[in-house]
């Protein structure tokens, strides 16, 4: 795994110091001259599971939004990196995170993708009887290949990380390639409890303690922003959803079950915001979800994140690097 995350950050290095921003209509779209922020945001968030018996054919219904608890959250971002840090604000959740994000965007195309550590929530339920919070401990790896049609016209940078602003209204259709790796254990014990209710529903997936799931992820989607006065303020949203395949290993107190399998996925994003030249205020979501059958299971591994966020815009970092570094980051 460390192998993997370090591979990608070079490739992600390599690629930002050899690539150029694509050309864009400047009626469409303008660049800010100071595009660095720092984001506060208050978050209702989580990288979760759902868990229920028999689901082989029709997935578990998403407690949608999101289910796993309201967290403060803070966000540090300079260029292509990002580091945030969150942390539940009510006790009977107790979530907390840290996660890695890097992230390019070269006109046409947008290479990125995160990893995190996560102690969480799974949620163990049938359709009536059985409804259980179970206590996780949750990495997640998930780099992301977004291509955009009309980039030109349309930017994702100026609902993303508002280093662009879209100053007339546009969309796009977008194709996005997506793999992840999901590795969740039960924090104290099992997942799944092991009781004879249990053994019952879920048959040899009770007392699961460990699951891996490594998928790849096919969305082909759209995405479309309004604005008003120029870009001063927008609105902004998209739906993306397609198959995908993968692999996954289950270890069980009394079994162990692993196999290739299909799968579906989805992700939805929205946003409103305000621009200025030196800072910026934002609303937005953002949820993913990718439902697998494992064996007698239906999983619904879904990210959410709601952000209020209040960004600065500002170059006395860069300023203060060596001349060479400045012209690597460019």
């Amino acid at each position: 795994m460390i192998k993997w995350i370090f591979l990608y950050t070079i490739c992600q290095l390599f690629y930002l110091g050899s690539s150029s921003q694509s050309k864009f209509d400047s009626a469409y779209i303008r660049n800010f001259d100071l595009p660095y922020t720092i984001r506060i945001a208050l978050e209702k968030t989580g990288a979760g599971m759902e868990i229920s018996p028999d689901n082989a054919v029709i997935a578990p219904g998403a407690s949608f939004p999101f289910n796993t608890g309201t967290n403060l959250g803070v966000y540090l971002s300079y260029k292509f990196l990002n580091l945030s840090v969150s942390k539940s604000l009510h006790r009977q959740t107790d979530n907390q995170s840290l996660v890695v994000a890097l992230n390019t965007n070269s006109g046409a195309s947008t290479f990125g993708g995160k990893f995190g550590f996560y102690s969480n929530v799974a949620e163990v339920q049938d359709k009536k009887s059985v409804r259980v919070r179970s206590a996780i401990n949750l990495f997640r790896f998930s780099p992301f290949w977004l291509v955009n049609t009309n980039y030109h016209k349309f930017s994702i940078a100026a609902i993303t990380d508002q280093s662009q602003l879209q100053r007339r209204s546009a969309g796009a259709f977008m194709f996005e390639i997506n793999p992840f790796v999901l590795r969740a254990a039960g924090k104290n014990g099992s997942i799944i409890p092991s009781a004879d209710t249990y053994n019952f529903i879920y048959e040899e997936m009770a007392g699961l303690q460990r699951l891996t799931i490594v998928n790849l992820d096919f969305r082909p989607g759209y995405m479309y922003t309004k604005v008003f006065e120029e870009g001063t303020w927008y609105l902004s949203g998209g739906l993306f959803l397609g198959p995908g395949f993968g692999y996954h290993h289950a270890k069980a107190e009394t079994s162990t079950q692993s196999g290739l399998h299909w799968q579906s996925s989805l992700r939805m994003n929205g946003s409103v915001g305000y621009n200025a030249d030196k800072y910026f205020l934002a609303g937005s979501f953002r949820y993913t979800n990718s439902f697998t059958p494992v064996s007698s299971l239906g999983v619904l591994a879904d990210e959410g994140l709601f952000m209020i966020t209040f960004g600065l815009r500002f170059n006395a970092l860069e300023n203060k690097l060596p001349l060479s570094w400045r012209e690597l980051l460019d």
